[in-house]
């Protein structure tokens, strides 16, 4: 028995068959109508963003670094430099008495309390240097005022400087034959 034969189709209806293999290879269509930018602009573009990225970022380090005035010369360098032995061994022996210092600044006062290794108030004279964090001169030095209730080892740190920022303060306390000078950092908030 002779199998049957398929009808004849015209031409218009013939399926196109399998890809023709062309010289170049040919992307994929894309599945929905997003532009694509062509590669010979796309990735000198992305060089050119990345290096101006790197020197957008240099140039606010830089600008970020001399915001404050910029590096300052510190006075009598060579001086602090020859007596840096000096100093370390006073901040190692204040810092061997044991005292406990508190040191306390509000919008009304700044405050210093004292106490010795055995938790004791303590009798003092002496003042203390406020300098900002960012300066290189102290901006006042106060003397040390008993508090007026008579509290002991509480001291008043009259006309010291109460704005907002981080600033160093170093105290010099004398107690008898005691000395104790140490630098202090208070962030004050606004």
């Amino acid at each position: 028995m002779a199998r049957p034969q398929p009808p004849l189709r015209s031409l218009s209806k013939v399926s196109p068959g399998p890809p023709r293999a062309s010289r170049y290879w040919d992307p994929p269509p894309l599945e929905n109508d997003m532009l694509s930018i062509p590669s010979h602009i796309f990735w000198p573009g992305f060089i050119i963003a990345i290096l101006g990225i790197c020197m957008g970022s240099g140039m606010s380090i830089i600008l970020a670094s001399a915001s404050d005035g910029g590096p300052r010369i510190v006075p009598d360098y060579y001086e602090r430099a020859v007596a840096w032995d000096e100093s370390v061994a006073i901040d190692e022996a204040s810092r061997e008495l044991g005292w406990t210092v508190a040191l306390s600044i509000n919008d009304e006062r700044a405050e210093v309390a004292v106490r010795d290794a055995m938790g004791q108030p303590l009798t003092l004279s002496g003042s203390a240097s406020f300098r900002l964090a960012s300066d290189v001169e102290p901006r006042a030095t106060v003397p040390l005022i008993a508090r007026a209730d008579g509290q002991p080892g509480h001291y008043i740190l009259e006309g010291a400087p109460l704005e907002p920022g981080v600033w160093d303060v170093t105290l010099h306390l004398q107690g008898g034959e005691t000395t104790y000078e140490r630098t202090h950092r208070v962030e004050r908030s606004p």
